[in-house]
């Protein structure tokens, strides 16, 4: 289980992890399910995967609501 912890969230942003197995292919990041989006809460956000992969990579992605 992986832990991604995103420290001084905004309340007025929503905040969705995404992963992928493959950095060389730009379109692959895939939601991960569960894991937003979330609303900042002015503190950290922590999100989780259980990914089983020997290499994963995470990105979070921030918007406005």
């Amino acid at each position: 289980t992986w832990s991604i912890t995103v420290p001084d969230t905004s309340p007025n942003r929503n905040y969705s992890l995404y992963s992928t197995d493959d950095l060389s292919l730009p379109g692959s990041w895939d939601p991960v399910v569960g894991q937003g989006p979330v609303s900042g809460n002015g503190g950290d956000l922590i999100f989780m995967d259980t990914a089983t992969s020997p290499s994963c990579f995470f990105r979070v992605q921030v918007e406005l609501p």
